[in-house]
């Protein structure tokens, strides 16, 4: 009798899982990084993150940022982990550009105004809608 209880537990545990996993809603973001001339910002790094704000947790999971590497060209595709995509929501956008790996990252000058490297700056704010987005992005030189 007791066997047949124990296996009753487990299978209820089996099919109830650990409470079930509540995932965001991920949408394809491509877009380009480039100055009010048109000109491409160049770095030997150059990142753009998409920062989510005020969407809600979900669980034990915050949402996180999405992020993808700004090409020669000005393009980037997002990812957020190992996922493509930005999950669906505002964000704030950053924008990270180094030109080269000094030997003291103070005397490398900045390749956009400052105020788009951090999140608590940045003017930028973008919507990822449901579905394919393409969002172009303008950014200031220093």
């Amino acid at each position: 009798m007791v066997s047949c209880r124990i296996l009753l537990a487990v299978a209820i545990f089996m099919t109830v899982g650990c409470g079930g996993e509540e995932t965001y809603q991920l949408a394809a973001v491509t877009g380009t990084v480039k100055f009010p001339d048109g000109s491409v910002p160049k770095g030997d790094i150059a990142t753009v993150r998409f920062i989510p704000q005020g969407i809600e947790k979900k669980g034990a999971f915050d949402p996180n940022p999405a992020s993808g590497a700004i090409q020669p060209d000005g393009s980037f595709q997002l990812t957020t982990g190992s996922e493509i995509g930005a999950i669906v929501g505002t964000h704030k956008v950053v924008i990270t550009i180094i030109p080269k790996y000094p030997a003291d990252p103070k005397l490398s000058p900045p390749v956009v105004h400052p105020s788009f490297s951090e999140v608590g700056t940045t003017p930028l704010q973008v919507e990822v809608k449901p579905g394919a987005n393409s969002i172009p992005i303008e950014v200031k030189k220093p």
